[in-house]
């Protein structure tokens, strides 16, 4: 009997372990918004996703991950975000400089780098038009 007591107590502490580290878990939309804010107070620029074409080329990329590569002969990075703004933010290396010390910064102390939400949101809807997609 207490055998299989001890195994139901295991089971009912690994169940809710499991409830636990699952809840805890953040969506893809609260992850672009977090790593929104930091890109947007480092200097990155939202490039809406505003034509087929563009959405389309968004949709190709790998989302959430900061990339780089050059642009006109200069190092460039860029992150897809399908998720919270349909747009792909774009900076230089001073602007990724930067973001590597907020997300540092943020790591260390999960509210230094918080932004308001209220100014990331006008900020998101009101993207550049440049081109960026290649069109």
């Amino acid at each position: 009997m207490g055998k299989l007591r001890r195994g139901r107590r295991l089971a009912v502490l690994a169940l809710g372990a499991f409830v636990l580290l699952a809840g805890c878990s953040e969506s893809n939309t609260d992850r672009a918004n977090r790593m929104g804010k930091l890109l947007m107070e480092s200097g990155f620029r939202a490039l809406n996703a505003d034509t087929p074409k563009r959405a389309q080329r968004l949709n190709e990329m790998t989302p959430l991950k900061v990339a780089a590569g050059t642009r006109k002969g200069k190092p460039a990075y860029w992150m897809a975000d399908p998720y919270a703004c349909q747009c792909l933010w774009v900076g230089n290396q001073k602007d990724y400089n930067e973001y590597l010390q907020l997300k540092n910064a943020e790591a260390a102390d999960s509210n230094s780098a918080a932004v308001d939400q209220t100014r990331y949101d006008e900020f998101v809807a009101n993207p550049a038009n440049e081109s960026f997609f290649g069109d």
